[in-house]
């Protein structure tokens, strides 16, 4: 079997996205001499012009391909381009990996989780986000996801669109989460996502005024350029850490695991490098007692490659998703199912789910443009660190 084609499919829709402009995809087709075809998606979603020109690169190098062969094609992709790849390369890579994995589960004829390992559980613990305009919303929201039966709730905190003024935020999220955990119990797990908007100071007083709420784990505490200084800051909370999810590859991870500077790897399938870094990387988590909790804000493909990931390993804490994940119905007739907050263990060769071509067409016209995810402070200064 070969590689003939790889298709790319930039996807425009008109949903707003939670930073500014509008919820975008990007999804490949792989196709090959067998018929057997495999999807991918690429998630910086801001970048997808850029990651499509890295895919018309990367296609000249894979034509006349075996499939199957993923490691090979993985270091490749991986190792061919000089100087070393940058992020959104990587997006590149991530998509046609996972869509490399499907037509591998589709040629053996069974979940590509079985060809990884696993099962290891019958279904999958997931997280959706939490919102709302006030606190009566925000309120209402979080009950009305622990009567679905969602195990977790989740909230940003402290977003770029927010003014930044670090004493009031630490002040309204202080009586926001007290009163999540008022509503929604103690038998319920809450997550918060800080988004790299704080300094270690600022971190610290966040996290300490939080401990009585007992949270899951503090995501992105601090910006990720440098991941040793987690150290200093888990020196001084007690609040489990969660980050990676602007890592790409097993060397983005390496310092993070090695040092144990992180208590849940926020690996995303779609940045990383596809199911075949993310593998590694939940392997490599597993001997320092790290649990995955894969980052997912994203559109169904990625869901579903997260999901046999975490069908095949140990180590997992809970997969994120979001609504996006149950967008794009019509492009993607076939998707993960949710029920009760958690994802059920597919059971169709590849990832399991299907694709429409003729109506993600209709989708590929418009632009990935997006504000910056920044504000400012009370000064005039940007809040970004």
């Amino acid at each position: 079997m070969k590689i003939t084609k790889i298709k790319r499919y930039p996807i425009f829709t008109e949903k707003p996205h939670a930073y500014g402009g509008n919820q975008n995809y990007y999804f490949v087709k792989i196709e090959t001499d067998e018929g057997i075809y495999g999807i991918g998606e690429a998630v910086r979603m801001q970048w997808i012009r850029s990651i499509d020109e890295a895919v018309i690169h990367l296609e000249k190098w894979l034509i006349g391909k075996d499939p199957l062969e993923n490691e090979t094609l993985w270091k490749l992709m991986s190792r061919g381009c000089y100087p070393p790849l940058s992020k959104i390369v990587f997006g590149a890579i991530s998509a046609i990996d996972m869509a490399l994995w499907d037509i591998k589960g589709k040629y053996f004829k069974t979940p590509i989780y079985k060809l990884l390992g696993g099962p290891t559980r019958e279904k999958l613990v997931c997280y959706q986000h939490n919102a709302g305009n006030n606190l009566t919303e925000f309120l209402k929201n979080c009950a009305d996801s622990v009567e679905e039966g969602w195990k977790f709730i989740r909230l940003g905190i402290g977003s770029g669109t927010d003014s930044f003024e670090p004493l009031k935020i630490i002040n309204r999220y202080k009586e926001l989460i007290k009163n999540i955990r008022k509503t929604v119990g103690e038998n319920i797990e809450i997550c918060i996502d800080v988004h790299q908007n704080f300094d270690t100071p600022m971190t610290i007083r966040l996290a300490k005024a939080l401990e009585p709420y007992d949270l899951y784990f503090i995501e992105d505490p601090l910006s990720s350029e440098n991941p040793a200084s987690l150290k200093t800051l888990a020196r001084h909370i007690s609040t489990p850490i969660a980050a990676g999810e602007q890592w790409a590859s097993k060397w983005g991870f390496r310092e993070a695991i090695e040092e144990e500077l992180i208590n849940y790897a926020r690996i995303d399938i779609g940045i990383v490098g596809g199911i075949t870094e993310a593998l590694k990387i939940a392997h490599a988590c597993e001997t320092h007692y790290i649990d995955i909790v894969p980052h997912n804000p994203n559109g169904p493909v990625a869901t579903a490659a997260a999901a046999h990931l975490c069908f095949a390993v140990h180590n997992v804490g809970v997969l994120e998703t979001s609504m996006a994940s149950n967008d794009l119905k019509d492009i993607f007739p076939e998707q993960s199912i949710i029920k009760a907050g958690y994802l059920l263990k597919p059971d169709k060769p590849g990832l399991g789910i299907t694709f429409n071509e003729k109506e993600a067409i209709k989708y590929t016209k418009g632009t990935s443009l997006r504000p910056p995810a920044i504000g400012y402070s009370p000064d005039g200064s940007l809040h970004t660190f």
